[in-house]
C-alpha cells in the first residue's frame, strides 16, 4: 500500500500539515486500514472533502546565489 511506504519517509519534528495531524501520529500509529478505507470510499463514491483540494503555497524569496540551498530546504 502506498500510504504504508510513504509514512516511513515522514520526518519526525516537522510541522503538521493542513489537517493538523503531526507526522509522528501518522508515522507511529497503525492507521493504514483506516486511511485506505477513507480513500477507497472517496474514490468509489467520487466525492472528496473540500480540504483535499487545498494547498499551502509558501513563497521563498532567496537571493539568486542561494537559490539551490533554498530549494533543498523547502
Amino acid at each position: 500500500m502506498e500510504f504504508a511506504a510513504v509514512k516511513t519517509t515522514l520526518k519526525q519534528g516537522n510541522s503538521p500539515g493542513p489537517d493538523g495531524i503531526p507526522p509522528e501520529v501518522l508515522g507511529n500509529c497503525d492507521l493504514n486500514d483506516n486511511v485506505l478505507a477513507i480513500c477507497n470510499r472517496a474514490q468509489m463514491e467520487n466525492t472528496y472533502p473540500d480540504i483535499w483540494s487545498l494547498s499551502n503555497i509558501i513563497l521563498c524569496r532567496c537571493p539568486e546565489i542561494f537559490l539551490s540551498q533554498c530549494r533543498m530546504q523547502h
